[in-house]
């Protein structure tokens, strides 16, 4: 584990720093070990080793300066410190025998402002760099389908509507770069809270994976980023857009949640791995079919949040 903290710094910084293929294979393999990496620091501060983690923590940032210089210093410690700190709370708060779902919490709240942090200069870059080629991809799509012999009519309409679509994801595009960014804390803590659980001693265990819902408080968020994206434009309907996309995320896993617990009722478990099959292979039919289908299911998430089909916050009254 140890070796694993001072290695991520090393990868992230070969990525920041090397060209082409060296910096994307570098890039791949600490965003793997960065997994690994947040379950050892979580680990290290749960049973209190805080001179070995703070230690090793200091090593391994200095070998990543080693690598990076200067120049690409500052988003080696954004990178870096989002697992750190994010991971140490997660341990500590673990530690003290606060529930998995507050935990998870805060470490995520770290996790997000240190994603911003790192990557707010690349989101206005990054977005007209998408959008410039999206528009290059639809042009030349079109001239292609037109030498083809397919009306030119319908085929500028039909790519009209690809490249309204292709806008919309560009809009969220920041929403993609945050959540790729937590998603190896979530991972890590997922499989940190889950040791822990077994272990049985003062953490609790995590919930079953079919009895995960977004609470209701979460619900003022959602509308007033929906009022906000309605009334007003330019910056602030985009960062809307953006929280509605984060949020929107966290409400297709709890709608999977959702599924999960019906199949488990009411289909044996080889069809129900053979749905999930299926739902896993519809998602490559086209775009627009798989938006319609995470739709649909962040929408039922979002609507069990208040209904509560699944009378979860009941069962976890009477476990109280």
């Amino acid at each position: 584990m140890a070796a694993s903290i001072v290695f991520y710094p090393v990868l992230a910084g070969l990525a920041l720093s090397s060209p082409g293929a060296v910096a994307m294979a570098a890039s791949t393999f600490a965003y793997m070990l960065s997994i690994y990496t947040v379950y050892g620091i979580a680990r290290f501060a749960s049973a209190g080793r805080n001179y070995l983690l703070w230690g090793v923590a200091a090593v391994a940032l200095i070998a990543g300066y080693l690598i990076t210089g200067v120049g690409a210093l500052w988003p080696l410690i954004t990178a870096f410190s989002l697992i750190l700190f994010a991971g140490v709370i997660a341990g500590r708060m673990t530690a003290a025998g606060s529930r998995p779902f507050r935990v998870y919490l805060t470490g995520l709240a770290v996790a997000v402002l240190f994603a911003v942090v790192h990557y707010a200069p690349q989101f206005r870059p990054m977005m007209t760099a998408v959008s410039e080629w999206t528009e290059t991809f639809v042009e030349e799509i079109t001239r292609g389908l037109i030498n083809l012999g397919y009306g030119a009519d319908a085929v500028r309409q039909n790519m009209q509507s690809t490249k309204e679509m292709l806008k919309a994801v560009v809009r969220v595009i920041p929403a993609m770069l945050i959540l790729s960014a937590v998603l190896p804390y979530s991972i890590g803590y997922l499989v940190f809270a889950y040791r822990e659980g077994r272990k049985g001693g003062a953490a609790e265990k995590l919930t079953v994976f079919e009895r995960w819902k977004m609470p209701f408080a979460v619900m003022p968020v959602v509308i007033v980023a929906v009022l906000l994206r309605l009334l007003s434009s330019g910056t602030i309907a985009l960062v809307a857009d953006n929280i509605l996309a984060c949020l929107a995320f966290y409400y297709v896993i709890t709608g999977l949640a959702l599924m999960e617990y019906y199949l488990r009722r009411y289909l044996p478990n080889f069809l129900r791995v053979m749905f999930y099959i299926s739902f896993f292979i519809s998602q490559f039919i086209g775009l627009l079919f798989s938006a319609i289908m995470l739709l649909i299911i962040a929408l039922l998430g979002f609507i069990d949040s208040f209904l509560d089909w699944r009378k979860v916050q009941q069962l976890s009254l009477e476990e109280k």
